[in-house]
C-alpha cells in the first residue's frame, strides 16, 4: 500500500499562496471527491488554486517528483526528499488537479 499525502495550495485576496498538507487516506476516488468539495468550497477568503497527490516514499524512486509550488522549494532538498515528521520522505506524483477541474460540462 503506498501512503499518500495530499498538498493543497490556496491563493489568498491579497495574491498570496498558502498550503496545507492533509491525509486523505488511500482511495483514490474517494479523494478525486474530496477535492472536488475542497475546490466548491475554499477556506474563507481563499481561491483553490491546485491540488498534488503524491505517493511517499522511504527510498529515492525512479520517478522522484518536487512539488513546483512553496512546499517544493521550502521543504525538498537537493535529491529531492522532505524531512518530514515520520522521517524523511520521497514524492511521486499521482495526480496533479488545476482550478476548474471539477467543473461540470454543459
Amino acid at each position: 500500500m503506498t501512503t499518500i499525502m495530499v498538498l493543497i495550495d490556496y491563493k489568498t485576496k491579497d495574491g498570496r499562496f498558502e498550503g496545507i498538507a492533509m491525509d486523505m487516506g488511500d482511495d483514490l476516488p474517494l479523494i478525486a471527491k474530496q477535492l472536488s468539495i475542497v475546490e466548491k468550497n475554499p477556506l474563507e477568503e481563499r481561491e483553490f488554486h491546485a491540488a498534488y497527490v503524491l505517493g511517499l516514499h522511504d527510498e529515492q524512486p525512479s520517478d522522484c517528483y518536487i512539488p513546483d509550488n512553496l512546499f517544493g522549494e521550502q521543504a525538498c532538498g537537493l535529491d529531492g526528499s522532505a524531512q518530514l515528521p515520520i522521517g524523511k520522505r520521497w514524492f511521486s506524483l499521482i495526480m496533479k488537479v488545476e482550478a476548474g477541474a471539477f467543473e461540470e460540462e454543459e
